[in-house]
């Protein structure tokens, strides 16, 4: 007799049931909240399929009214020598007369167009029943396929986006750099004092700016872009602590689009960042050696561990709650991700871009500094295709970096573009650090650096003496001696 028809007799031993019998309670409530988050996600992946077929839907069914505005009497579908001429001329109707994402007097993006041409070859797939049909329809009857509806449609879509100009990418506000950056962090800086929950987020958004500034990593390998994708977890995160005050937070990213397993070694960073305290208070952080949570920021400074480890797959940047009084347990969606930069952007007086405005300038510096296939394997992109050089840089084909660099045949607008940062980079630094300029900016009246040079107050007494006294005559000298 086989085991499950043992497992049938009255007295007989289920494997099910003695898994019921073992759960502790606490472990029944477990499994019945894991089984209610499935049932949420299984839902979450019919509503977005359901709003995939609403848009279909709707698309096809405004083609069927073109159809019998400008060509009446006849099927939309109707399998006759005209029906490449009803889709291609419907794709130009629509594109003249549908604005973009951005409102009235926008265009739409290249890849839009591309996606209503794919939605036509579906609808031409599921109306004409003859599956033959179809196939000689869509491939033709050459032998490089140029004849179908497939390529002739694809022609007449890359046509219109010459036509009309169209776009991959909105290259507006595409590029933030270092300046822009340092506008935005000033701008956090000033909303830590508002609420505790301001607090909190601001330093979550500051993490995210300068992860995202400085890695080129997108926003998907951070925070939860749709219902059921990934995003960074606690786990990915282990502190090294060097000496009392000196420590290191490696981050394991490991949820990249593209990245196969043989490249994941070289996209492990190592970053110097401040969110150690808020580990500490989440208790994630863990001892290396003993296993022990760390209970506050003053045993993780004291410990003699150099390894701290964080344990379980919470995620690492957090959403608010409802009210907004905290960070609750949930991941921090892209949306919320990108509303947060949106408004932030407002506060600093800058245009509104998205996080990708990082990604783009990262690729642009790699592709200068380091050249173009560094820049793909940073930002994960196929060492074959071309992406990064149409999207992800400026045409820096006939700069002159060096002019650039010593600010030579530059205009005017650009040289006071470059001093105006320098200057608001400048004021931040110690008064050594302007004084090493001011020395390399004049090196006729360059200070003795390695005399003592007091306060900043006495040093510019000192060189207002020196300026006036170079205005005296010689004979007004040997008077005030």
């Amino acid at each position: 007799m086989s085991k499950a028809a043992r497992a049938r007799q009255p007295g007989g031993r289920s494997a099910l049931k003695a898994a019921m019998d073992a759960q502790t309670p606490e472990e029944a409530i477990k499994h019945l909240e894991a089984a209610k988050q499935t049932w949420r996600e299984s839902e979450d992946i019919v509503d977005t399929f359901a709003t995939a077929w609403r848009l279909r839907f709707s698309f096809l069914q405004e083609y069927g009214w073109y159809c019998a505005r400008y060509y009446p009497g006849v099927d939309p579908w109707e399998d006759d020598e005209n029906l490449l001429d009803r889709m291609s001329s419907y794709l130009q109707f629509r594109l003249e007369n549908v604005p973009g994402s951005k409102g009235e007097g926008t265009k739409v993006k290249a890849r839009t167009l591309d996606f209503w041409r794919g939605m036509l070859l579906s609808g031409l797939v599921e109306m004409i029943p003859e599956a033959r049909r179809v196939a000689e329809l869509l491939r033709g009857v050459r032998a490089d396929h140029k004849d179908g509806y497939a390529y002739r449609l694809r022609i007449f879509t890359v046509a219109l986006a010459r036509k009309y100009d169209l776009v991959l990418h909105g290259d507006d506000c595409k590029f933030y750099g270092r300046p822009e950056l340092t506008l935005l962090l000033f701008a956090l800086e000033r909303r830590l004092n508002r609420t505790p929950f301001a607090a909190q987020s601001s330093l979550q958004l500051y993490t995210l700016l300068l992860f995202s500034f400085y890695t080129g990593v997108r926003p998907s390998s951070l925070v939860q872009t749709e219902k059921t994708s990934g995003y960074a977890k606690v786990e990915d995160i282990v502190v090294f602590k060097r000496s009392l005050f000196e420590f290191t937070v490696q981050f394991n990213v490991k949820n990249l689009k593209g990245f196969s397993g043989a490249l994941t070694r070289g996209i492990k960073q190592t970053w110097l960042l401040h969110s150690v305290t808020k580990l500490i208070m989440r208790g994630v952080l863990f001892d290396g050696d003993s296993g022990e949570r760390v209970s506050d920021l003053d045993a993780f400074l004291h410990s003699r561990t150099n390894k701290f480890t964080c344990v379980g797959d919470a995620p690492l940047f957090l959403g608010g709650s409802q009210g907004l009084s905290k960070l609750g347990d949930k991941p921090l969606s892209g949306s919320a991700m990108a509303r947060q930069i949106h408004s932030l952007c407002g506060e600093a007086g800058l245009p509104s871009v998205g996080s990708y405005a990082f990604r783009h300038n990262q690729g642009n510096r790699m592709s200068v500094m380091l050249g173009a296939e560094a820049a793909k394997m940073a930002l994960s992109h196929d060492l074959e295709k071309d992406v990064t050089r149409r999207h992800y840089t400026h045409d820096t084909a006939n700069v002159n970096w060096t002019a650039l660099a010593l600010e030579e045949d530059l205009s005017d607008e650009m040289k006071d573009r470059i001093r105006r940062s320098n200057t608001f980079f400048l004021q931040w630094s110690g008064f050594a650090a302007r004084s090493v300029v001011a020395a390399l900016r004049d090196t006729d009246d360059a200070t003795d650096l390695t005399a003592p040079q007091g306060s900043p107050k006495a040093a510019r007494i000192e060189k207002l003496k020196i300026d006036r006294s170079a205005k005296l005559t010689d004979q007004e000298k040997e008077d005030l001696e």
